[in-house]
């Protein structure tokens, strides 16, 4: 025999004005194993990762997305810092951002090769969203570093450098928190 169920409710009703969200109703995840590289632009332009996203399709209109990260992330030059962020597709998501002025970049974590060689580190993302719909939706993780470096997923995909054989995995996953 099988159970299945949305949400469970006490015996006796809930109590009025009472607010019981926050259950996992699914969890999904999205897995990149090869290496992407990039070069960096001039304008801290950030370019999505091909291939690191997770779709989710919300059971309610009114539940809550909360995404996590743990991205493998390298830079080719000493000391240049990258940044990453997680989107709903190419938009922000609204609050997951660095509350910055002037010419500094705005991402959601950072991270910095400060050993001077191409050295993988791995940076954890969240979120929390929410999309109001239960159509279909796609949380994609953008990159961007300094001018002029290369930053790549998963381990750096150079021939002379020491760290060469050093790779990961990066991962997304979605999960839906009733509302």
């Amino acid at each position: 025999s099988e159970l299945r169920t949305n949400r469970i409710v006490p015996r006796d009703g809930l109590v009025s004005g009472t607010n019981l969200g926050g259950g996992i109703i699914q969890c999904k995840m999205g897995v990149k194993t090869d290496v992407f590289k990039v070069q960096g632009t001039n304008d801290g332009a950030y370019t999505e990762v091909t291939g690191l996203n997770v779709t989710i399709t919300p059971t309610r209109s009114d539940s809550k997305i909360m995404v996590d990260a743990s991205v493998v992330i390298v830079a080719s030059i000493a000391n240049y810092h990258m940044g990453l962020k997680i989107r709903r597709g190419s938009t922000e998501i609204s609050g997951f951002e660095a509350d910055v002025s002037g010419t500094s970049r705005t991402p959601s974590m950072s991270a910095m090769n400060s050993t001077g060689y191409a050295k993988p580190e791995t940076v954890p993302l969240m979120c929390m969203d929410t999309p109001s719909t239960t159509s279909a939706v796609t949380y994609k993780i953008w990159g961007s570093i300094e001018a002029n470096a290369y930053w790549c997923i998963n381990g750096w995909d150079g021939t002379s450098d020491a760290y060469t054989i050093y790779r990961g995995i990066s991962v997304i996953r979605a999960w839906e928190i009733s509302g």
